[in-house]
């Protein structure tokens, strides 16, 4: 089985167009900018499945009979043997090893925007339990964010919010 060619980005890898907030993760954009060296963006699209969070950090589980859809954004590869150590370091590993494990890298079947066709995906999703997090019922992590930064404008402590 070949490798999928693209990526699909549901929260902090997004692009942050106009996103203005107080969340760390969205303050730096330095894997964004590696994403954007090894890969280029198709477009937006929707990914039914649902959206969670978990230490301040969002969590796709993708299910393809949810009538729930999460918001998302697709990248082709160009080289992906550059990107994905590195994006795997970033969203497999845990720094400072008080959570467990956030993600694992899976295959994922989605439309594509331009084309209509199905493909194949890398995407970062459900690594662990999502016991005690909270659904983000909309689906979609920079109206989740815009929403927090609005209600909440100081920084807050990611691991208070599930």
């Amino acid at each position: 089985m070949s490798e999928p060619r693209f990526l699909l980005v549901y929260g902090s890898l997004m692009s942050h167009k106009g996103l203005r907030t107080s969340l760390p993760q969205q303050q730096n954009s330095a894997m964004h900018r590696l994403l954007l060296r090894h890969a280029r963006s198709v477009g937006t699209l929707q990914v039914p499945g649902k959206l969670w969070l978990r230490h301040g950090y969002p969590v796709l589980v993708p299910d393809a009979h949810s009538p729930s859809r999460v918001q998302a954004e697709l990248y082709e590869l160009l080289r992906p043997a550059q990107l994905l150590p590195e994006l795997d370091a970033y969203e497999l590993s845990n720094a400072n090893h008080r959570f467990p494990r956030e993600y694992q890298r899976s295959r994922l079947r989605v439309t594509h925007p331009q084309t209509g066709h199905t493909v194949e995906t890398w995407v970062y999703s459900n690594g662990q339990s999502l016991a005690r997090c909270q659904p983000i019922h909309h689906g979609d992590w920079q109206r989740f964010c815009r929403e927090r930064a609005v209600s909440h404008p100081r920084p807050l402590n990611p691991a208070a919010w599930c």
